[in-house]
């Protein structure tokens, strides 16, 4: 009777056990639990590493089929707060900010940032990359990607490096920031259809690549990379799918 209760303990211990492991199985960016390996770290992030619609992507500019400029950004930039998550900084935002893509409104969640950039354009790998995660009422998703490129000091960019607490996952209030400050100023974009970046990598994300490039300087780029140091993900096949770009 007691090696039987012994024995179905053990296996109670070992299910707990594994559901724990498995509920918070940990990412990152090392070795070991690095994009690499995070197919093989939870089932339920499977797609990072079986999945064929996944991003980032490079996109070869001679191959985008040509569209309309279908976006319109309606930003009331109302931000809320700001943390540091671990994985990148990221800001919150409030209800108000939406984007509108092919007439389906999306209303912007948060945005954070990646160093190096994630997508590429034509093989070119830039030193930070911003994205802008939106969800319209049936909770499909939109990303838009901001690349910079090394230039002259972002003002924008000079309040989210100041306001970023030092410790991890502390939030701290971030206000009045002017979303629009992120774009450049044509909004002209490649278009395709991708995944998150991040575990659990889930697909049919609707991706929008801002074509043109905002400047940062040497010194803000140092900047987020002594808080992010390495948070990019590899850029993976793009198999079938097609890049569309604007006319």
């Amino acid at each position: 009777m007691l090696k039987n209760k012994f024995i179905a303990f053990a296996i109670f211990a070992l299910f707990s056990a594994t559901l724990y492991a498995d509920v918070h199985a940990h990412w990152g960016y090392g070795d070991k639990n690095g994009p690499k390996n995070w197919g093989d770290l939870d089932s339920s992030f499977e797609l990072c590493k079986n999945g064929n619609k996944q991003t980032p992507i490079n996109i070869i500019t001679a191959n985008a089929l040509k569209t309309k400029n279908n976006v319109k950004f309606s930003y009331s930039n109302t931000t809320k707060d700001i943390v540091n998550n671990g994985h990148s900084i990221q800001i919150n935002t409030n209800s108000g900010n939406i984007i509108t893509f092919n007439d389906v409104p999306y209303e912007l969640n948060q945005f954070h940032f990646h160093t190096h950039s994630e997508n590429q354009i034509d093989g070119i790998i830039y030193p930070l990359e911003a994205h802008l995660v939106h969800k319209n009422k049936d909770g499909k998703l939109l990303v838009v990607s901001v690349l910079f490129k090394e230039g002259k000091d972002n003002k924008a960019l000079a309040k989210i490096i100041k306001d970023t607490p030092k410790s991890i996952n502390k939030t701290s209030k971030f206000e009045g920031f002017i979303i629009d400050d992120l774009l450049p100023k044509d909004r002209g974009y490649y278009e395709f259809i991708g995944s998150l970046t991040t575990p659990p990598c889930s697909e049919d994300v609707e991706w929008i690549v801002m074509k043109n490039q905002v400047e940062i300087s040497k010194k803000q780029i140092d900047s987020f990379k002594n808080i992010l140091h390495s948070n990019a993900r590899d850029v993976k096949p793009l198999n079938d799918r097609i890049i569309k770009v604007t006319e």
